[in-house]
């Protein structure tokens, strides 16, 4: 075999079409290559289980009039939170492959067939595929996500990430107020965010509106003190009772960002602002004990002398994230 070029070692490829490029059907039934799908097949040593790999691969099955969206496009588009992934490491989500209703497709291990009509402005292409719109993408996320905290995880991210208002999806779904999913679209578009850094800072910040009922914070807000000095940016900012909300990920787990983040809690806390962290067990198994320290929290943040703060709420462009 020929030294194969960059593209045959990504995706997958009708057999076809490799054996036009000078694969033999001995390579094919050697170790060095494995049929993912029906008559496609991908080089073995690109990492399969990598979203790119995976969404490339989904889209040769998908109808030549068809798309590839939910995740596998957004991935394409440059939004690269919304790979796939799920909390079992093992068990990613199928991409999906958009078609006319009148189209058919069996459903394989990877893939989920969904039959939902296109208009000619609902398809780009991306890395060489078509793809469904950003509009069209963030549409079809937000009604098939599970919930609506997760409606408004994908809207968070495509809002950043691929600058899709959430007014233009409001505006596509009314439009198409009878599709499924639609009514749970509209109403995530009202709670969407695009300063939200990460989706775990989306569902920190449902869970405080959603679950602890309280009033819908600022995102990732600069606070300052009396002089302009720059304390912190929190993740969540509640002005009426100076409560703010920090989400911790993986990345605040190394012992030098540990220390950062107690000194920087503690200065805010000196400047008087009431401070509530959270990790990703907070908005799991500890769910009902998280809402409890939110409304404990805002409850003691409303009852002080608000006379005595020593902060105040910096500016920043609402449309950008202040990292």
């Amino acid at each position: 075999m020929d030294e194969l070029s960059q593209e045959l070692l990504t995706g997958a490829h009708r057999r076809a079409g490799l054996l036009e490029q000078g694969v033999t059907e001995a390579e094919l039934r050697s170790g060095l290559w494995a049929q993912v799908y029906p008559r496609r097949y991908a080089w073995t040593a690109t990492e399969g289980g990598h979203p790119r790999q995976r969404a490339l691969a989904a889209a040769t099955v998908c109808p030549d009039d068809g798309a590839l969206g939910g995740w596998a496009a957004a991935f394409l588009l440059g939004a690269h939170q919304l790979d796939g992934s799920t909390p079992d490491p093992d068990a990613g989500l199928p991409a999906l492959l958009c078609m006319p209703r009148v189209r058919r497709r069996p459903w394989w291990e990877g893939v989920r067939p969904f039959r939902s009509d296109l208009d000619v402005s609902d398809v780009v292409e991306a890395a060489g595929v078509r793809v469904t719109s950003p509009l069209r993408t963030a549409f079809d996320l937000a009604r098939l996500a599970p919930s609506l905290t997760e409606a408004v995880v994908v809207l968070d991210v495509m809002a950043r990430d691929l600058h899709v208002a959430p007014a233009d999806v409001l505006a596509y779904a009314t439009d198409r107020r009878r599709w499924r999913g639609t009514p749970r679209t509209r109403e995530a578009t009202a709670l969407a965010d695009a300063r939200s850094a990460s989706p775990q800072e989306s569902r920190f910040r449902m869970l405080w509106v959603l679950d602890a009922g309280l009033p819908r914070p600022l995102c990732n807000w600069p606070v300052e003190d009396g002089a302009g000095h720059l304390l912190g940016v929190v993740d969540l900012l509640d002005l009426a009772a100076g409560t703010a909300g920090d989400y911790d990920g993986a990345d605040h787990a190394a012992p030098e960002r540990r220390s950062l983040d107690h000194a920087r809690q503690e200065d805010l806390e000196r400047h008087r602002l009431e401070v509530v962290r959270a990790a990703a067990p907070d908005l799991g198994r500890y769910r009902s004990r998280t809402v409890a320290r939110l409304r404990h929290h805002r409850a003691r943040g409303l009852r002080r002398d608000r006379a005595q703060d020593r902060w105040v709420a910096g500016s920043s462009p609402p449309s950008v994230p202040f990292r």
